[in-house]
C-alpha cells in the first residue's frame, strides 16, 4: 500500500507541476514515458521540470552506466535533432559524465597511496574523453563514498545547468568534457555559457565533498613520511604476522586456456584498475562457483557474477569483453544474488558461439577486486586448465 501512495502523490504532483486537470488536454504514456498535451503552459512549469530532470539525469545517469543499459537512450536523443534539431538530455549527461571525472581526480588528490594515485589519474584522463568505465569500476565505485559524491555534485551541477535552458546542437557519440561546444548556439548564447558553468560547478562540488568526506585508502605504499616512522620493532611484528597468514588458494571457474590480464584487450582489465587476477579463453560455456561463499553480484544482464569466499576474498568473473550490450542474451543464470553456493556449483552458462557470431570476445577475466587486501596475488598455472584447477594464490 505505501507504494500506491507514492504513485498517487507523484501523480498528484505531476498534475500541480503543469497547472491543474482541467489544463490537460490529452495524457498518453508507454513503458518509459508519459505524454501530456497542455492547454497553456503554466508560469514556471518549465523551469520547475527541467530543474527536476536535470536532478534526476544528473545525479542518477552513472548508475545506469553501471547497470549496463544507458545505450537504450540513444534513440530518445536521436529523435530529439530529428524532431527538435536540439536535445537536452545530452547536456545533463554531460554534467554527470563531469563529475565522476571529477571524483576521480578527487581520489587523485586525497589519496596517499602512490600506485593508486596513479590509477585514478588515468581513470580521470581517460573520463576526460567521455569514457567512464576505468573512472567507475576502477576508482569511484570501487571506494563507494566518491561515487556518491560524484552523484550528488552531478545533480545539482545539472540543477543549475537547468536555469539557462542549455541544450545541445550537435550529437554527442561519447559525452564528456570535450563536447560541451556542442551547446553552442548563437540563437541561445547563454546555452555554453551554462554548460560551461555547470560542469565547474559539478567539479568543484564534487572534488570539495571527496577532501571532506574521504574514502578508506587502499592499502599500498602512501609515499608519506610517517611510513619513515614506524617503530623499528612494530614493523618486525607485523612482517612476521604477514608471513604467518596462510596463502589462499583460488581455483579456475571456467574450462579453457589461462592468459596474464595483461593480454586481455581491454584496458580496464589489463592495467589491472579493478584488481589483479588472470584470465581464461573458455572453451566450455559454463561457470563454477571457484570456493565455497556467497554470490554478491550479479547484473540484469548476466554476464557477470561476483562472489565472496568465506574467508573474505572476494572475485568477479566477467564473461567476454563488452557483453554487457547482449543484454542478457546468450546467458542463462543459475543462481541468486545473496545464495550461499558451494565449490564446484555451476553459476552461469552461457553460448560461446552465439557471442563471437554477435561480434563479441569471450575472454573472461577472473578478478580479485579485493587484490589491495593481500601482499601478492600470483597466477599459478599456464596453458589448458579444467574447472576446479589451480590457478591463482593470494598471500
Amino acid at each position: 500500500m505505501a507504494k500506491v501512495r507514492d504513485y498517487h502523490k507523484l501523480a498528484l504532483d505531476i498534475i500541480d507541476v503543469v497547472g491543474g486537470q482541467k489544463n490537460i488536454a490529452n495524457a498518453t504514456r508507454c513503458a518509459t514515458r508519459l505524454r501530456l498535451v497542455l492547454k497553456e503552459t503554466p508560469e514556471g512549469a518549465k523551469e520547475k521540470v527541467s530543474a527536476l530532470a536535470g536532478a534526476i539525469i544528473g545525479g542518477l545517469w552513472q548508475v545506469v552506466v553501471i547497470f549496463g543499459v544507458h545505450w537504450g537512450i540513444t534513440p530518445v536523443v536521436l529523435a530529439n535533432f530529428d524532431m527538435y534539431g536540439y536535445d537536452t538530455f545530452q547536456a545533463f549527461q554531460t554534467i554527470a559524465v563531469v563529475a565522476q571525472v571529477a571524483a576521480a581526480f578527487g581520489v587523485f588528490i586525497k589519496s596517499r597511496n602512490k600506485e593508486f594515485k596513479g590509477v585514478a589519474l588515468s581513470a580521470g584522463i581517460t573520463g576526460i574523453f567521455g569514457i567512464t568505465e576505468p573512472t567507475i569500476y576502477g576508482v569511484t565505485l570501487r571506494l563507494k563514498k566518491p561515487f556518491i559524491c560524484g552523484c550528488a555534485g552531478g545533480a545539482i551541477g545539472a540543477v543549475v545547468l537547468s536555469f539557462f535552458h542549455s541544450a545541445y546542437y550537435a550529437y554527442a557519440g561519447l559525452p564528456g568534457l570535450l563536447t560541451i561546444v556542442n551547446a553552442i548556439n548563437k540563437d541561445a548564447p547563454m546555452s555554453f555559457i551554462g554548460e560551461a558553468a555547470a560542469c565547474v560547478i559539478a567539479s568543484v562540488i564534487t572534488i570539495v565533498a571527496i577532501q571532506i568526506v574521504g574514502f578508506d585508502d587502499p592499502a599500498g605504499e602512501s609515499g608519506e613520511t610517517e611510513a619513515a616512522e614506524i617503530d623499528t620493532e612494530s614493523a618486525s611484528d607485523d612482517s612476521q604476522e604477514t608471513a604467518a597468514v596462510e596463502a589462499k588458494e583460488i581455483e579456475s571457474p571456467l574450462t579453457g586456456t589461462i592468459i596474464p590480464l595483461s593480454e586481455v584487450h581491454d584496458e580496464v582489465f589489463a592495467s589491472e584498475m579493478m584488481g589483479k587476477g588472470c584470465a581464461i579463453i573458455p572453451e566450455e560455456g559454463k561457470v563454477y562457483a571457484p570456493f565455497d561463499g556467497k554470490v554478491v553480484g550479479l547484473l540484469d544482464s548476466h554476464h557477470a557474477v561476483g562472489m565472496e569466499s568465506t574467508d573474505g576474498v572476494e572475485v568477479l568473473i566477467h564473461v567476454g569483453m563488452d557483453t554487457v550490450k547482449l543484454n542478457g542474451r546468450c546467458f542463462t543464470i543459475h543462481v541468486e544474488e545473496g545464495e550461499q553456493v558451494k565449490k564446484g556449483q555451476l553459476l552461469l552458462e552461457f553460448d560461446i558461439p552465439g557471442i563471437k557470431e554477435a561480434g563479441y570476445e569471450v575472454t573472461t577475466p577472473v578478478i580479485i577486486t579485493n587484490s589491495d587486501e593481500f601482499h601478492d596475488v600470483q597466477m599459478k598455472a599456464e596453458g589448458q586448465v579444467t574447472a576446479g584447477t589451480q590457478i591463482l594464490e593470494l598471500s
